[in-house]
């Protein structure tokens, strides 16, 4: 059995922040996932999150370095003393007031986004979907003007199946619908976009998915892949970038690998909404070819 350590053990074990180690191997020509093999991680995700984080407070999008891995406690007990109202009035100002989501108050003050989702729920707070859409699309979280015109676009060129990415998606509208009235979800909004530019600025998304529940926003990437043309080298490097990006900016990013048999491409959709509806759900969530 191999050992692995967390972040804190081997900041514990060489008095150095875990980030500046991190950056001291990408300077060496390390990668995220070579980093985590060098320092025993279990994956590569904390090097990419601490490095992530780092980045953030570089650009001084942390207006609140006091706050940043406090605990609750010491939140309540900071807040008055930094900001000058309780920090449950905090919340409200910035989570209804301006309509910030939890990530964006989270990123604010250097907190993990489960927290502020907790603190949220604990003091009452909440939004119907389409309050959490609106607020989501005025902060800039979502193009959502961009997304539903493309959407009204693309229709426009293509009613029938003219290609593969055509029928991808109207696997995941077919299944998302289902799986909405079959559960009879009916504090969720979908979102199902089309070729958005947007998000990155200078590379598309194939199929993007923003999902709205109660106060939360998820974000969902689809890319779908054919297996030639992306097995180079250069190709998993670009497809790698990519998905680093997408993650920076919130979103879950999934691959799709293009078949000759759309069965074995719908067994990929079904993993994929597994997968995305028991991040929303919260639980693990299971679907079959014959009902969920």
């Amino acid at each position: 059995m191999i050992y692995t350590k967390t972040p804190k053990q081997i900041e514990k074990e060489t008095g150095r922040r875990f980030v500046d180690i991190c950056k001291e191997l990408i300077s060496e020509g390390l990668s995220p996932t070579e980093i985590a093999q060098k320092l025993h991680l279990r994956g590569s995700d904390p090097v990419q999150a601490s490095l992530y984080k780092e980045r953030l407070a570089d650009k001084r999008n942390i207006l609140f370095p006091e706050f940043v891995d406090q605990s609750t406690k010491d939140l309540i007990a900071l807040c008055p003393k930094v900001i000058g109202i309780e920090y449950k009035d905090f919340i409200h100002q910035k989570y209804i007031i301006d309509g910030m989501s939890a990530a964006q108050i989270a990123s604010i003050i250097g907190q993990n986004e489960k927290k502020i989702e907790r603190h949220i729920k604990s003091f009452g707070f909440s939004k119907t979907p389409a309050q959490a859409r609106k607020d989501s699309v005025r902060s800039g979280v979502i193009n959502y003007q961009q997304i539903v015109a493309n959407s009204r676009k693309t229709r426009r060129k293509s009613n029938s199946f003219s290609n593969s990415q055509d029928m991808v998606r109207y696997m995941f509208k077919s299944h998302i619908e289902r799986i909405i009235s079959n559960l009879n979800i009916i504090e969720i909004e979908v979102i199902l976009g089309f070729d958005e530019m947007g998000i990155l600025g200078d590379k598309e998304v194939d199929i993007p998915i923003v999902i709205f529940k109660g106060e939360s926003t998820y974000k969902f990437s689809i890319e779908l892949n054919g297996e030639y043309v992306h097995s180079t080298n250069r190709a998993i490097q670009r497809d790698d970038e990519k998905a680093v990006r997408l993650k920076a900016k919130g979103w879950l990013h999934f691959i799709i690998t293009y078949s000759q048999s759309n069965a074995k491409i719908e067994e990929q959709v079904i993993i994929i909404l597994e997968q995305i509806f028991g991040i929303v759900l919260n639980r693990n969530f299971k679907i079959n070819f014959n009902g969920l």
